[in-house]
């Protein structure tokens, strides 16, 4: 019954067009506004099984200037039994604005990407944060939703615990989505992406001035590649959680983002 039910929870929850990864698909887009900002857009299909996504759009603020607006993450319930999340972000603002170096998941523990040095976070709401990074060749867009109703699962997998798979091959898309686990509060799920890096991140003006980077800029160029970290599956902490996740997933519930 256990192995019926472990390979149940790999189908059910986390199995999507052959790949094992949460995600069933995901598209990256990339275009150049009139200010020469560079937006970059992805959207992806997850597999929950009877878990629901809200209909919610959160703003990705500007920490500088909270009227100005860098992108946006929105997630909806799909119509054919699976959630949408879109992420949309203003790489350009979102390298000349974030405070501070972030790497972190909610739960404390490091992103699954190496290699990518100076990567940075913005907060979207309580717990939840998107993430940005760059290098000479790739930049990384991230994000990290904190799901209360997943603390339920935390409180069954001790210390705080990851599992990222690879993305669909067929969405050709250098990227890892999955689970993280916690304290309350420290709970959901993550997906990372990494894409080619053809934005020349360019010095503003103000007032005939120079807005000079300094050297210890927070996303310097590297010449490293960076490069996903993927779980181990099958380790005995990923096989209680990929469990836990099973059983979460037969009860039908809308989730909330913290």
């Amino acid at each position: 019954m256990t192995k019926i039910l472990f390979l149940l929870a790999t189908v059910t929850f986390l199995s999507a067009c052959g790949s094992n990864s949460i995600l069933q698909s995901i598209t990256v887009s990339s275009v150049v506004d009139t200010e020469q900002n560079q937006w970059v857009q992805f959207d992806s299909k997850l597999k929950m099984g009877a878990l629901q996504f809200p209909a919610l759009t959160l703003p990705i603020l500007n920490p500088r200037n909270t009227t100005e607006l860098l992108g946006k993450v929105s997630l909806s319930p799909g119509a054919d039994g699976t959630n949408l999340l879109s992420v949309q972000a203003n790489l350009n603002q979102l390298h000349s604005n974030a405070l501070a170096q972030d790497n972190l998941l909610p739960n404390g523990n490091i992103i699954p990407v190496s290699g990518m040095s100076g990567v940075v976070s913005i907060k979207i709401s309580e717990r939840s944060k998107i993430y940005i990074g760059s290098s000479a060749t790739q930049f990384l867009l991230g994000v990290a939703l904190s799901i209360p109703a997943f603390d339920s699962i935390g409180k069954y997998v001790p210390g705080g615990a990851g599992l990222f798979l690879p993305l669909p091959k067929a969405s050709n898309v250098d990227g890892a989505a999955g689970v993280f686990t916690g304290g309350n509060g420290q709970n959901g799920i993550g997906i990372f992406i990494l894409v080619p890096n053809t934005i020349q991140f360019q010095q503003k003006q103000s007032n005939g001035l120079a807005m000079k980077m300094a050297a210890t800029s927070r996303i310097p160029s590297i010449e490293s590649k960076a490069a996903m970290v993927i779980s181990d599956e099958n380790s005995s902490v990923n096989t209680n959680l990929k469990r836990s996740l099973y059983f979460m997933s037969l009860k039908p519930q809308v989730l909330s983002i913290k």
